[in-house]
């Protein structure tokens, strides 16, 4: 973050709340058509910081910084976001530059360290990897467990965020030692569309999370819209929830919150202030 911030060739500088994009950036005009995209992750964050006030938090696939805003505009706690592709990693330097307590690091996250062949598709906001052994260019990953062993702050982080277009199931499967040991909740995009992408089969992932004593999960439309909330024992609403966001191109999928057992008490009481939130944003009334 040293230095003076070059601004990337090729974009403009329209603005969100005060920050630069990019000129083909879908966030202003989803923010105008969904108002509460992206909030429920600083309410979320909130309510964790409540619990553990010497919260930190990590943002794999940081984009521009957005979210580093929506969390700034509700709560002040460490924040290091991870972004691997050049310039949005551009981007999210002169939007966070003059943050406090924002830590930058840049690299692609992934279930291996070491050098991949592949390519990286930009389109109307987001950098989506695609691996491709018989072209593209060579693209170095790390695994969050790499990148934790020089961010000591964040060792011990009780929140991450993902959103990688389709590796955030992979990155997690990876991960399940750290996660065992850390038991942060975890915010990440669930897309069966962009799994198939990968070759992954997304929904192994219930399974996983609860073999390291993970419990619920709170699922929100990708829009923001709370959906439900679901224990992981409960194997047939999750296959439903995973058929229900199957075969829609990545046009509409969802977000998920997964909650420890040490964490269920937390996870009860941000769904009854999520309840109560979307009554009040909806105006609904009891007689």
């Amino acid at each position: 973050m040293d230095g003076p911030h070059k601004r990337p060739a090729g974009y403009l500088q329209p603005r969100w709340d005060g920050d630069l994009l990019p000129i083909s950036h879908d966030l202003p005009s989803y923010r105008r058509l969904f108002p509460e995209y992206s909030s429920n992750v600083a309410r979320i964050a909130g309510h964790v910081k409540a619990k553990y006030p010497d919260l930190t938090f990590i943002d794999i696939g940081a984009n521009v910084g957005d979210t580093v805003v929506i969390l700034r505009g509700a709560e002040h706690f460490p924040i290091l976001c991870i972004e691997g592709d050049d310039w949005f990693f551009a981007i999210l330097q002169i939007n966070t530059a003059k943050l406090e307590d924002v830590h930058l690091e840049h690299t692609f996250v992934g279930s291996m360290t070491g050098s991949v062949r592949g390519s990286i598709y930009r389109q109307r906001g987001t950098a989506r990897l695609m691996e491709d052994e018989t072209g593209g260019q060579t693209l170095h990953m790390e695994t969050l467990s790499a990148v934790l062993e020089h961010r000591p702050l964040f060792a011990q982080a009780k929140m991450m965020k993902l959103d990688t277009d389709g590796f955030d199931c992979r990155i997690l499967r990876s991960e399940l030692e750290l996660l065992s040991c850390l038991k942060p909740v975890i915010f990440f995009e669930y897309d069966p569309y962009f799994f198939s992408q990968h070759m992954d089969n997304g929904s192994e992932i219930f399974r996983d999370l609860q073999s390291v004593g993970y419990k619920a999960i709170m699922v929100y439309e990708n829009h923001g819209d709370y959906s439900l909330t679901v224990e992981l024992t409960n194997r047939l609403l999750l296959e439903d929830i995973h058929n229900f966001y199957s075969g829609r191109q990545g046009m509409r999928y969802c977000d998920i919150c997964a909650f420890h057992e040490d964490d269920f008490d937390l996870c009860q009481t941000i769904r009854l202030a999520e309840l109560e939130f979307f009554r009040r944003h909806r105006g609904i009334t009891y007689q």
